[in-house]
């Protein structure tokens, strides 16, 4: 029996519900298994600012996964490690390419999402309103997207492009399809950019290098396409129950939804055993 040593798990549709909030039974479990000596970190998405409220609920919690794989912050250093971002020049040809457009551009840079401060009176236009808090509190905003990133020298790690419909969704990334770029779509109608070659298993593969934990004594739980990498990395992949249908066949395990703590269940069924 392989004895589990680490869980990984996704944010938004995974551990959290849907009111972006960490069941009680969750975090109960979450802190249990530190208690016995276990590592749970979020592998996710999103970037540092947009983690620290929920690594704030778990002082043992040092390390996460972010912004898709591109980095691995250390939480109690306050640092960036193995950050891997864009080539200045794809960076923007990206946001060459949804400058003008009817796209609601996302771009992380220095370990936060910018976004421009109009969009936050769309964002159910783009089928973003569950994240108005989300975006109000945790993203810079700036007048303009484009201009802020010309001024950052486009130096960012990932870039996010939301649009109204999903027919869209798909010209964008037709259009996009022959730059050397990771593309996964997000939400309804978004697509999540990386640098090429960067998923989550990038990420989580140099933090448990860094922790010296195999990776077949690593658990991953996720939802969605932008799991995938991690989810085939990991020596058990396990899906929520709420996971995409697009990628359920691909995957045995399963446990409860992102509304009835599954990965709670996954703590307890399979790390804690």
């Amino acid at each position: 029996m392989i004895h589990y040593q680490l869980l990984a798990t996704d944010m938004d549709g995974t551990l959290l519900n849907k009111n972006h909030e960490i069941s009680h039974k969750n975090r109960e479990s979450i802190r249990f298994a530190f208690s016995k000596g276990k590592q749970v970190v979020f592998c996710s998405g999103r970037c540092a600012a947009e983690l620290r409220p929920y690594i704030e609920q778990f002082p043992e919690m040092r390390y996460a996964v972010t912004e898709s794989g591109a980095c691995v912050y250390d939480f109690w250093e306050n640092i960036g490690m193995n950050r891997c971002s864009f080539d200045p020049m794809i960076a923007k040809c990206i946001l060459e390419y949804a400058k003008g457009r009817d796209i609601l551009i996302q771009a992380v840079i220095k370990d936060q999402g910018t976004i421009p401060v109009q969009a936050l009176q769309r964002l159910e236009y783009y089928h973003l309103s569950q994240y108005q808090d989300f975006f109000e509190t945790l993203a810079r905003h700036v007048e303009d997207v484009f201009t802020y990133c010309a001024e950052q020298n486009w130096k960012m790690d990932k870039i996010c492009l939301y649009h109204s419909t999903i027919s869209g969704r798909d010209k964008t990334a037709s259009a996009l399809s022959q730059l050397p770029v990771t593309m996964a779509f997000a939400e309804e109608t978004g697509i999540e950019i990386s640098p090429l070659g960067i998923d989550k298993s990038v990420g989580l593969s140099f933090l448990c290098d860094y922790l010296d934990i195999p990776m077949e004594q690593v658990i991953m739980v996720g939802d969605s396409f932008n799991d995938l990498g991690a989810l085939e990395k990991a020596g058990l992949p396990v899906l929520v129950a709420n996971a995409r249908v697009e990628i359920r066949s691909r995957f045995s395990t399963m446990v409860a939804n992102c509304d009835n703590s599954g990965v709670a269940e996954a703590i307890m069924s399979f790390l804690m055993r």
